[in-house]
């Protein structure tokens, strides 16, 4: 396993540093990765997105990933905004929880086919049986 190297940043550096790692891997989403809005939100112990294109980071969990682990995790972020997750939730009237779920999957087959790492317990289609490249409503 990767050992975070945050190079003694800040947790307001590492998500910086990984944002420009982020545009640099994946120039096409560079607007969208700078176009969320940032705010930290201490104990949430994960990073997540809200339809209105706020990026939200617990400090703490940042500090734990590699650079390489925080670009993979805003461009699974901007993944859920660009996808339209939120939308499609609703208009299925889904389980929230379970839409999540299927959601992580459909975007993270495709984060490994960038060859980027997420951090550990990231969940795939294989985790639960699935097939890759489908999509949350399967």
């Amino acid at each position: 396993m990767t050992q975070p190297n945050n190079e003694g940043r800040s947790p307001k550096a590492q998500l910086a540093a990984g944002r420009i790692k982020a545009r640099q891997k994946v120039p096409f989403l560079s607007h969208a990765i700078m176009s969320m809005v940032p705010k930290e939100a201490p104990g949430l112990n994960t990073m997540g997105v809200t339809k209105n294109w706020m990026l939200l980071w617990d400090p703490e969990w940042l500090l734990t990933l590699t650079l390489d682990e925080v670009a993979a995790v805003l461009v699974h972020e901007v993944s859920h905004l660009l996808r339209d997750h939120a939308g499609r939730c609703a208009a299925m009237a889904a389980d929230h929880s379970l839409w999540n779920i299927a959601a992580d999957m459909e975007i993270n087959d495709d984060i490994a086919l960038m060859q980027m790492p997420l951090p550990k317990g990231a969940v795939y289609p294989k985790t639960c049986g699935c097939k890759d490249g489908e999509v949350a409503e399967s």
